[in-house]
């Protein structure tokens, strides 16, 4: 499970075209490990701060464009190997079929972007691509289904077995999204959605000769101390979220977000995270 209390800042106006966003956050994972073991699960909280500066562009009545920038950092409390530091850019096209708020949408976005991790087993670039559908049904409520593709190329890693690489942060996956906000009051907005991936995952755990047989790459992770290995595997992760947003002026917010993963692998391997 996991918990994110954030603050989100500026998301104000440069010029008529241009919009600074900035956030800092706290989270807690209780499984960082995506282990099914007890005795291999690992938890930590962690705090982050990010910006990003993105220009808008009205195409037409009914089309937008944005592009932008972002970077950001996490640090850990125990766990330094999974301290982080990210740059990136993101690109967006949107489209209205009709004026007004109630007039469905289709979104489409691509994300680039390069993530620095003390542990250079988890350091390399990832991208990801998405493809919205969604309407709003009236000023307080709305919805929307998504299918998404991401890439984590990350190439570092020793091989430990011969003929199974060590790249383990190497992973592809995609899936698909469903979601729903509802604005409670001016000030109070709630959303929640669900998704499920299928693809590559990692767990962080014991030598096992079920995950052993199931995984494609196999690499010590040393983040989690000696004694415990990463495996890349084949899985599905599904993920519920519950997020709350509280706005503290216009353009300052503060979230919660509560999010739940189940991930489930042929080596017979599931794995509860909550994260908040």
């Amino acid at each position: 499970m996991a918990c994110v209390l954030g603050m989100l800042a500026g998301i104000a106006p440069v010029s008529a075209e241009a919009l600074i966003d900035a956030a800092v956050n706290w989270t807690y994972d209780d499984n960082l490990t995506r282990a099914s073991s007890h005795s291999d699960i690992r938890a930590d909280n962690a705090f982050s701060a990010s910006g990003a500066l993105r220009w808008f562009h009205a195409l037409t009545e009914y089309d937008s464009a944005t592009l932008g920038g972002f970077a950001g950092g996490q640090a850990y409390a125990r766990y330094h190997g999974l301290d982080v530091a990210w740059i990136g850019a993101d690109v967006a096209y949107r489209h209205k079929e009709g004026l007004g708020y109630t007039a469905p949408w289709l979104l489409i976005a691509a994300t680039a972007a390069y993530h620095r991790y003390d542990d250079e087993l988890r350091t390399g670039a990832r991208y990801g691509a998405r493809a919205e559908l969604g309407k709003r049904f009236d000023e307080r409520f709305d919805a929307h289904v998504a299918a998404f593709y991401d890439w984590r190329f990350a190439p570092h890693g020793e091989s430990l077995v011969p003929g199974i690489p060590g790249d383990v942060f190497d992973l592809k996956g995609g899936g698909v999204e469903i979601g729903a906000a509802y604005a409670a009051t001016e000030q109070l907005a709630i959303s929640g959605r669900f998704a499920s991936r299928r693809g590559d995952v990692v767990s962080t755990t014991s030598q096992g000769y079920a995950i052993f047989q199931a995984s494609n790459a196999i690499a010590a992770d040393l983040t989690f101390g000696d004694e415990l290995y990463a495996y890349r595997l084949r899985g599905t992760t599904n993920v519920f979220s519950l997020l709350a947003s509280w706005a503290i002026t216009f353009s300052r917010t503060i979230e919660s977000i509560l999010s739940r993963s189940l991930l489930c692998s042929r080596a017979s391997l599931t794995t509860f995270a909550e994260s908040a």
